[in-house]
């Protein structure tokens, strides 16, 4: 479902079989661990990995060895999560809402915060915290004190989100699109770029791998990796996209 990666691993969420299972980056699996119902987005603090559970309504911490270290009530439906340098953010998409936790596991003053809507996934361009919402197609910035700083529309059913040190990408599923913003809010020119053809599916997920933006094609089974510089910046490299397996 998700991923993240803690420096020598990557840690990856089963929202089947509701564990969080550790590679090695030449693939070789090191543990499998339990985690709530449904396990969603992951993030690491640095020092322990966050998975959200959708329908458990929690968070669980585990250090790197895998051993569980705490589970903390969130919001209704926690999906996206992202670290501030501060503090772990989690959207809580049933809940039109935004927890905001203490990496003791307790959250600050006023949190949850409530968004509306249907807040999905999260994203830090190192000021600001970037928020999709999939019902109201739009995205919100907020500062570090969530304080709303922004409100932007983006293509229809924003989910996944990812910055490449100097844009932000959506992934729109239902148009099939993804939209490259400008830190001001303002949209790239000829943003949103297609996808792929058709609705996409359930999830669209983005990463950057420090010089392309990769974006998931749920319905098509298959990637689309995009130029993020220069005049090429929203085509999709040659040869694109790459079939996978079933559901990226």
């Amino acid at each position: 479902m998700a991923a993240a990666y803690d420096g020598p691993h990557m840690w990856v969420s089963n929202f089947g079989s509701n564990t969080v299972s550790v590679f090695t980056l030449d693939g070789a699996l090191t543990g499998t661990y339990g985690t709530g119902s449904h396990p969603w987005g992951v993030a690491f603090d640095g020092t322990h990995m966050w998975v959200t559970n959708l329908s458990s309504d929690t968070v669980s911490v585990f250090d790197l060895n895998g051993t569980p270290t705490g589970t903390y009530a969130a919001g209704d439906g926690p999906t996206g999560i992202a670290f501030d340098g501060s503090h772990m953010w989690v959207a809580d998409q049933n809940g039109g809402s935004i927890s905001v936790f203490n990496l003791d596991g307790t959250q600050i003053i006023g949190s949850p915060f409530t968004t509306g809507g249907a807040p999905m996934g999260l994203a830090f361009d190192g000021t600001h915290m970037w928020i999709t919402d999939f019902v109201t197609d739009t995205v919100t910035v907020f500062d570090i004190d969530v304080q709303a700083a922004g409100n932007y529309a983006t293509g229809s059913g924003p989910d996944g989100i990812a910055f490449d040190g100097t844009h932000m990408w959506v992934g729109n599923q239902n148009s099939g699109t993804v939209s490259v913003f400008n830190l001001d809010g303002t949209q790239v020119s000829g943003s949103p770029f297609p996808i792929g053809a058709g609705p996409q599916g359930d999830y669209v997920a983005l990463a950057f791998d420090g010089s392309n933006m990769w974006v998931t094609d749920f319905e098509r089974n298959r990637v689309a990796v995009f130029v993020t510089t220069g005049p090429d910046l929203g085509t999709q490299i040659a040869g694109g996209p790459f079939s996978t397996g079933q559901g990226p």
